[in-house]
């Protein structure tokens, strides 16, 4: 498996697998989710999605060139030779405000797209999730983590809220 396509899927599920324990919104509103060791320490992040990869269905995330049973396969190579070493991974992100939409560009300097939309309300989040396009989500409490740019709609549900 590619090296730079296999950190670049690692860092992105194992951001998703915190995502689904209990992240506080001030830990993705002051950026200290990425310093996060379940995100940035190699082995924990392999062992973060070992773990979690049939309970989130993780495979929806892979992109479609990338065979689950192969990649899990790697994971578990992966795991075995980090067993007595490690090395971290620090996702990149650029965040920004805008119109008052909150949000990260993840892995800015890939050609895939993703971001974690944040600040969020319960009723914009679901607002959000009944307009978002056919693409991988992942929607949490008060953020969602989505494969494609969504300001639109984003910016939509908050203009709801102040009629």
């Amino acid at each position: 498996m590619d090296e730079t396509v296999s950190h670049k899927l690692v860092k992105k599920l194992a951001l998703i697998c915190v995502l689904s324990t209990t992240v506080t919104e001030s830990n993705i509103s002051s950026a200290s989710i990425f310093s996060d060791i379940r995100v940035s320490l190699y082995s924990r992040m392999l062992n973060s999605i070992q773990t979690r990869w049939e309970d989130l269905h993780l495979q929806r995330f892979l992109p479609e060139l990338v065979k689950p049973t192969i990649f899990l396969d790697w994971i578990n190579t992966e795991l075995y030779e980090y067993k007595d070493k490690d090395m971290f991974i620090t996702p990149s992100f650029i965040n920004s405000v805008e119109d008052g939409i909150y949000k990260y560009h993840l892995e800015p300097h890939l050609k895939d797209q993703h971001f974690l939309y944040y600040n969020l309300s319960i009723d914009r989040t679901m607002y959000i999730l009944q307009r978002a396009p056919q693409v991988p989500i992942f929607p949490c409490r008060y953020s969602i983590y989505i494969e494609e740019n969504i300001d639109d709609i984003v910016a939509e549900a908050i203009e709801r809220r102040k009629l």
